[in-house]
């Protein structure tokens, strides 16, 4: 395939604005044997976060978790890092705002921003972060806000991307989610296609979309890149608002049904949020 010449990770163009933030599709990367992407770097940079920045859990639990509370290892960060191998976690390590690494962080956006479809609008809230998963792990169902690279780095990891079971469900699980409820869902993917991932591979996930990730024997390790966009903002805008008329005794259209009556719910939650942000800057 054509893809556009890159040092960190293999996007082809005609791919994305086929596919981009519609389906699961595979592309390749070069970050495996990046110094920055190996585990005594990424120790380090478990000591150097605060531990709130970081999330944990224990990785032997169920495909689905729907009330989203999963045990922890009682550890620190950086226990976790270098213990991985026997303490049955998984990890997610942040560098959005680590200064070591900074330079690996905006040559990826680099070359993620040149791809993104102009139909996605502007990018948002940049971020990528390491999973450090433990032997044979389980990241239950779930969905994310983002649009995302998964790339996979050490070992290999499972991910199953797929839908929901029917619309009454995609509406009840995302609005509960955009309405600021937990990202693990109540049922495995439907329809998943399996995306078995070995160090230089990755997958895009779209935003929204269920998804389950499984580890084999040995350690995972993989990184996130996500970000928001402004197509993503708008459909998370109009189900917050629905989730919150159907708080109140109404039946609101569903998203795409009545497009003015969506862009008055964006702008509706648009100002609300600015307004608490002022508030809370007062």
């Amino acid at each position: 395939m054509a893809v556009r010449p890159t040092s960190l990770i293999q996007l082809d163009p005609a791919t994305l604005e086929d596919r981009f933030g519609r389906a699961a599709f595979r592309v390749g990367h070069e970050l495996q044997d990046h110094p920055l992407t190996q585990l005594d770097a990424l120790a380090e940079l478990a000591d150097s976060l605060p531990p709130d920045r970081i999330e944990h859990n224990l990785g032997s639990v169920g495909e689905i978790v729907p009330d989203g509370e999963v045990p922890q290892a009682e550890l620190t960060p950086g226990e976790l890092v270098r213990t991985i191998e026997t303490n049955g976690s998984w990890v997610v390590l942040p560098i959005h705002d680590a200064p070591s690494y900074r330079e690996l962080f905006d040559a990826l956006f680099d070359e993620v921003l040149r791809a993104v479809p102009a139909r996605e609008g502007e990018v948002r809230r940049r971020q990528a972060v390491f999973f450090l998963s433990a032997p044979n792990s389980t990241t239950p169902t779930h969905i994310d806000k983002e649009q995302g690279f998964l790339l996979q780095i050490r070992n290999t990891k499972t991910v199953s991307i797929g839908g929901f079971s029917d619309s009454e469900v995609a509406r009840r699980e995302v609005e509960r989610f955009c309405a600021g409820g937990h990202r693990n869902v109540a049922d495995l993917p439907h329809d998943a296609q399996a995306f078995e991932l070995s160090p230089g591979e990755g997958v895009h996930v779209p935003a929204l979309t269920p998804h389950l990730v499984k580890t084999p024997p040995g350690v995972s390790i993989s990184l996130s890149v996500g970000f928001e966009t402004d197509a993503v903002v708008r459909r998370a805008a109009v189900h917050r608002a629905n989730a919150g008329l159907r708080r109140i005794g109404m039946t609101p259209a569903p998203l795409g049904a009545r497009p003015r009556g969506d862009l008055a719910k964006e702008r509706i939650v648009t100002l609300a949020s600015a307004g608490r942000r002022a508030l809370r800057r007062s």
